[in-house]
């Protein structure tokens, strides 16, 4: 007898969708580790499309990336149909129904995207943000495939319902019209996007900035050859509250890509840029003291935009000590030791780099 894995802190709901009538959806939820620590911290909230496929992958995807420090804790909220199994195939997945906004002459029932976007905006977000303490100010939103294509659709006609976007080798082609039709119509009547506000951390609060897009594609799919002229289009309109990422995801194919654009988009639109990996390409550039110099004036002057996490400098200096620059080792753990003077890792990292040192002059 085999016992099932269940995915820890995850809870399963049904809801019965009013403008889909007869459609019951799952929404499958993951919480923080730390969720039933406090009765007062509230979390962004990532939606997944395609949940029957994505939910357990992407809960693993998140649990490796706040586990590292790259994206912060939130609460996940996959919408699935308890079948990976078309209707077409004998299941009830109706996802190129949901996330197709305009029919296909070769997929019968396609169409239908206004009315999923009504139910996850009437029914999904006031269910979640009962249920749970959702923050509804940071709502973001993946999907892929034809989720992506349902995700420009949102962007384009409904952009204030989610503030951060990952969407990855959307489906731009499809349909009797597509996804440059959707951008040309709201480019005619929009120069900018809704302003928005963002939990950086509980201890840092909400900030006002832009709606943040990451756009991916793989290198070798179909859905390759249009997204070069999609992305120069949507740049050139250069529209203001829109800070966005393009990826083309080398070696990826269509189904690859899925776990690594998830992976690079939470940390595109919820992470800070590495402290490790922009100092590393200062002491490469210009040496050591540069490094720490711009340390400094980053500390001081882009705090809330840089990770100051211990776990960075510690990186960095074993990075360093691995490659043996034992002297830049050494005084990037003196760094990190007067900014965490109480961590027991700082020190074992200094006296690591001191040791070698040691052994070097012998």
């Amino acid at each position: 007898m085999t016992t099932q894995v269940p995915i820890a802190n995850s809870e399963l709901h049904t809801l019965t969708a009013v403008n889909v009538p007869g459609q019951a959806y799952q929404l499958r939820v993951f919480l923080p580790e730390r969720y039933y620590d406090s009765d007062t911290t509230t979390y962004p909230v990532l939606y997944l499309l395609d949940g029957d496929y994505a939910f357990a992958m992407a809960t693993d995807v998140l649990r490796y990336l706040v586990y590292g420090g790259e994206a912060p804790e939130l609460i996940l909220v996959a919408i699935a149909y308890d079948s990976v199994k078309m209707s077409s195939d004998g299941g009830t997945n109706m996802r190129v129904r949901d996330l197709t906004p305009f029919p296909a002459e070769n997929r019968p029932g396609s169409g239908g995207a206004e009315n999923f976007r009504r139910f996850v905006q009437d029914q999904v977000f006031p269910f979640v943000e009962l249920s749970y303490r959702a923050a509804p100010s940071d709502r973001a939103l993946w999907g892929h495939s034809l989720g992506g294509l349902f995700g420009l659709y949102v962007l384009f006609t409904s952009p204030e319902l989610f503030q951060r976007y990952i969407i990855v080798s959307p489906a731009l082609r499809y349909g009797s019209r597509d996804a440059f039709d959707l951008e040309k119509e709201f480019a005619q009547t929009h120069s900018e996007f809704p302003s928005t506000e963002f939990t950086l951390s509980e201890a840092e609060g909400l900030r006002t900035g832009p709606a943040k897009l990451y756009l991916a594609v793989a290198e070798f799919e179909y859905y390759y050859p249009p997204f070069p002229k999609f992305v120069r289009i949507l740049q050139s309109r250069q529209h203001k509250n829109l800070e966005m990422q393009t990826q083309v995801l080398t070696g990826a194919t269509h189904f690859s890509v899925v776990a690594e654009g998830l992976a690079r988009g939470l940390k595109a639109v919820f992470g800070k840029p590495s402290l490790f990996e922009t100092l590393l390409r200062a002491i490469q550039a210009q040496g050591i003291e540069f490094a720490l110099n711009l340390y400094h004036d980053l500390k001081q002057n882009e705090f809330d935009r840089y990770n100051f996490a211990e776990s960075e400098l510690n990186a960095l200096g074993l990075y360093l000590l691995a490659n043996n620059q034992v002297s830049e080792a050494i005084e990037v753990f003196k760094q990190n030791l007067v900014a965490y003077p109480n961590s027991w890792k700082a020190r074992d990292g200094l006296g690591q780099a001191y040791r070698a040192m040691d052994q070097s002059s012998k």
